[in-house]
């Protein structure tokens, strides 16, 4: 099922910036790595004059946040980052699509190499048939929470994408797992944008910090790194955003 608006047609309430003229498209695919059916979204800008060799940026949790992606995708074009084709993947079964384990607390996790099998295999080939994307150099993933967890899963894990913004990750997960691969160097080599909330729980500001420090000094990848102030764990999304556009487009 595939359906267009005119995104330049659509209210966002906030007052808080613009969200760029371009092309919003609904898109429903049914996974044969997940079993499930995801209802995703595709932005293109008006900016963008062709979509060969254009970036491609998917965003794990994108739907849900579609008003905030738009205001900071609109001001990072504004000022002077490059149009991309965006790619909003929705966290509809999130627990589950995001996190490589169950985890202690009995959660149902552990369905990540699926989905990310779902993401590179089935969805990218579709969104890159018209000369955006095709190669991990022209490729950016975004997530927050879990979804930055599995963002940077991706980035580490996969030839998929050079570039990531990796906000609020959830690296706590099943006992800080993501840690025990840092024994080895990343796939990719970056640049990468890694950020928190001062203000949130479950020691975010260590993980991420950590993170960065050993990816900058043990294999010398291009890290961008931000503790907001006065931001929580919610309120950090945005802008992380805003940086992640600023700095990977």
């Amino acid at each position: 099922m595939r359906t267009m608006i005119s995104i330049s047609a659509l209210l966002w309430g906030c007052g808080r910036g613009e969200p760029p003229p371009g092309t919003l498209q609904d898109l429903q695919l049914t996974s044969d790595a997940t079993g499930e059916t995801y209802d995703l979204q595709i932005f293109t800008p008006d900016a963008l004059t062709s979509e060969e060799d254009a970036t491609v940026v998917y965003l794990f949790d994108g739907p849900e946040n579609l008003p905030a992606v738009m205001r900071q995708l609109g001001a990072a074009l504004d000022g002077g980052s490059e149009p991309a084709v965006l790619v909003l993947i929705p966290g509809s079964n999130r627990v589950t699509d995001f996190t490589p384990t169950p985890n202690e607390r009995g959660t149902n996790g552990g369905g990540q190499a699926a989905f990310v099998s779902f993401v590179i295999d089935e969805l990218a080939p579709l969104v890159e048939a018209g000369g955006a994307g095709g190669s991990p150099e022209r490729r950016v993933t975004f997530g927050h929470s879990l979804g930055g967890l599995l963002s940077a899963t991706v980035w580490y894990d996969e030839p998929f994408a050079t570039r990531a913004g990796i906000a609020s990750p959830s690296m706590w997960w099943d006992g800080g797992l993501f840690f025990a691969k840092l024994a080895e160097a990343p796939l990719n080599v970056g640049p990468i944008v890694v950020t928190c909330g001062e203000e949130e729980p479950m020691g975010m500001l260590p993980y991420t910090s950590d993170f960065s420090e050993r990816m900058r000094v043990d294999y010398g990848v291009d890290v961008t790194y931000e503790c907001f102030a006065n931001q929580t764990h919610q309120s950090a999304l945005e802008p992380a955003l805003g940086l992640t556009f600023r700095e990977l487009l």
